[in-house]
């Protein structure tokens, strides 16, 4: 079996990962690949740029096809060759699925002709333009023949989790155990209720916009994340093995820090792959910033959050200097988040003191955090996030994600 996830410039990342990630999880043993239209880098809206292993010319047939949403849509909607590409692989997959507005592409495509789906509720009316279907405002997510379709971000783990209960079978209970996560249905969205359906004429009219002049301002606005000085800084830290869903569940977390200056360091090449930390599946390649030498220092800033997803082996003897320097400068206003075991001992080896391991999976002393891999990586992001930046940006972060509850700090309730 084969399963692929599709990559264009303008991917939101949790969308993608979110799913890939579980599926990887759930069966290590299947051959798990990425595809674009060409081999230069796609960055996400978190920046992130990632080098697929296969262009539309060489990709081979697939089983599975895992589609993103994101601002890209708004221009790959007019891409004749992403589409004619869904069109052939649709032909023989035994799925395809999209997450949020992936559906516009499917639907452009003309593959949700005649079927049910749903889509990101935050341009619910907009694409509704796209294909002639039934779009499903109270799903989570709508399985129908052999396509299925998400609603906005995080909904695409909870379809990952049914899609790899159907391919996998009970091996998913298990892993949605490991990583502290339960999945939500697909009949009822909770965010149904929370946002408002009826858009109209303002959501239509944006959409217009925004597709008619998308190859002006996606350019800039992807450009935007890791470009320019800012008084605040955002490191994402990587080394081959990383855990691509610890890793984007903490960046889409952190997608509205639009202040904050976005840096990939690699501890290792400046091409960095990653995947299930826990095996031996790396089909994620992500071009870095900077490689970090002996001797790097951290430019100084009013605030800093410095990120580790889980890696798949112990930090290298050379690299500790590395953690020793961002621990040391670690404060309540320059937070430093681990996943994973590897990382955890490394904090103790160095004698951090944390409080204990909470409900949500992750332990703090509010300068470093370190996360369990999975979703905790997401709680104690959003736990980060209510810490520097207040309740309001959390619940702004909450909405714009259609996050479960449960892994909101527990004060915070979206009304």
């Amino acid at each position: 079996m084969i399963v692929a996830a599709l990559f264009f410039d303008g991917w939101e990342i949790l969308d993608i990962l979110g799913p890939f990630s579980i599926l990887m999880k759930a069966s290590p043993e299947t051959v798990f690949l990425t595809v674009a239209q060409d081999k230069t880098p796609k960055r996400s809206t978190v920046h992130f740029p990632l080098i697929a292993q296969h262009d539309f010319e060489d990709c081979p047939k697939l089983d599975v096809l895992l589609l993103p949403g994101g601002a890209g849509t708004l221009r790959e909607v007019s891409n004749p060759k992403i589409l004619a590409f869904l069109k052939k692989q649709a032909e023989s997959c035994r799925f395809v699925c999209s997450i949020c507005t992936g559906s516009s592409l499917l639907g452009q495509a003309g593959l949700l002709d005649g079927k049910r789906a749903t889509t990101n509720k935050a341009a619910f009316d907009w694409m509704q333009r796209f294909g002639k279907t039934e779009y499903v405002w109270d799903a989570r997510f709508v399985h129908d023949g052999n396509i299925i379709t998400a609603s906005g971000v995080s909904a695409g783990m909870d379809m990952g989790a049914y899609l790899a209960k159907i391919l996998f079978g009970d091996k998913i209970d298990q892993v949605m155990k490991t990583m502290l996560y339960n999945p939500l249905e697909s009949s009822v969205d909770p965010f149904s209720k929370l946002l408002k359906k009826d858009k109209g004429i303002l959501n239509n009219v944006f959409g217009r916009i925004a597709h008619g002049t998308s190859s002006i301002w996606l350019p800039i606005a992807l450009d935007g994340p890791s470009k320019g000085n800012r008084s605040c800084i955002l490191n994402i830290v990587l080394d081959d093995g990383f855990d691509t869903l610890d890793c984007s569940g903490m960046l889409e977390s952190f997608v509205r820090l639009g202040h904050y200056q976005m840096r990939l360091l690699s501890l290792s090449e400046i091409v960095c792959k990653g995947g299930d930390a826990l095996s031996n599946q790396h089909p994620i390649s992500v071009q870095c910033d900077e490689i970090i030498e002996d001797g790097w220092m951290h430019p100084a800033c009013a605030k800093s959050i410095t990120i580790i997803p889980s890696l798949s082996k112990p930090l290298k003897k050379r690299h500790e200097s590395f953690l020793k320097t961002i621990l040391d400068r670690s404060t309540p206003e320059h937070v430093v988040l681990v996943c994973g075991q590897h990382l955890f001992d490394k904090l103790e080896q160095m004698h951090i003191k944390l409080g204990p391991l909470n409900t949500q999976g992750y332990r703090s002393n509010l300068a470093v955090y370190h996360a369990l891999t999975g979703t905790p990586s997401i709680a104690a992001a959003l736990s980060i996030l209510n810490q520097l930046e207040g309740e309001k940006m959390v619940k702004g972060t909450a909405m714009a994600m259609e996050i479960a509850q449960f892994l909101l700090p527990p004060h915070i309730q979206l009304q």
